[in-house]
């Protein structure tokens, strides 16, 4: 077996940094005028984390009590939409109900229609009479429907203006205690920046 010696000495450390020399404490575990500024420097930044932190939280504690405060005017239009949807389904439900009804009249005359093929006799014009009147119940019907949607969305319009009108006050006054709120996190946090900065400057 073959050893191999070295005689080169390899040197793990900071660059600067020289033997017996303690770069941030001292024996005494006090701490060096590099380990001072490494200290404060590390508490500037971490001074400046905390104040953003309580900033979001402030920020976050205004937006939960708005919703609070204002939870009452959102169920109440909640409820009216759910009144228009179904509103709006039993109407589309009633007339596709007779929309078919008389498409299938139509459908049933256009075969015999057909079947008879002679436009002069008297069961060919018998059936193009009911196409014709089917054809214009369908038409009037999908007229009808129109215009019962739109009555139901004018209808619902209406109800949420008297809802925002009935809630205003309550939502305007949420409203100015939000935004007192974030004014207020925004001083405390620029104060908050102000002091870490002070104090990384006397710790210097």
């Amino acid at each position: 077996m073959v050893y191999y010696h070295s005689s080169e000495l390899y040197h793990h450390g900071i660059l600067g940094m020289k033997w017996g020399v303690r770069r941030y404490q001292n024996k005494d575990g006090s701490l060096t005028p590099a380990g001072q500024k490494r200290y404060a420097k590390e508490e500037y930044k971490n001074n400046k984390k905390i104040a953003k932190e309580k900033y979001r939280a402030a920020k976050e504690s205004a937006d939960r009590q708005y919703e609070a405060d204002t939870v009452e005017k959102r169920q109440a239009i909640d409820q009216e939409k759910e009144r228009f949807e179904k509103k709006n389904a039993e109407t589309n439900q009633h007339y596709e109900r007779k929309i078919r009804a008389q498409e299938n009249i139509r459908n049933k005359a256009k075969e015999e229609m057909d079947f008879w093929e002679d436009p002069d006799s008297y069961f060919y014009q018998e059936n193009q009479e009911k196409y014709i009147n089917a054809n214009t119940k369908i038409s009037e019907l999908k007229t009808s429907k129109t215009y019962d949607e739109y009555t139901n969305r004018l209808l619902y319009n209406a109800a949420v203006v008297k809802i925002n009108e009935l809630y205003a006050d309550k939502v305007r006054d949420a409203e100015t205690r939000k935004y007192a709120a974030y004014v207020a996190a925004g001083e405390e946090y620029a104060n908050d920046l102000k002091k870490a900065k002070e104090l990384y400057k006397q710790s210097r």
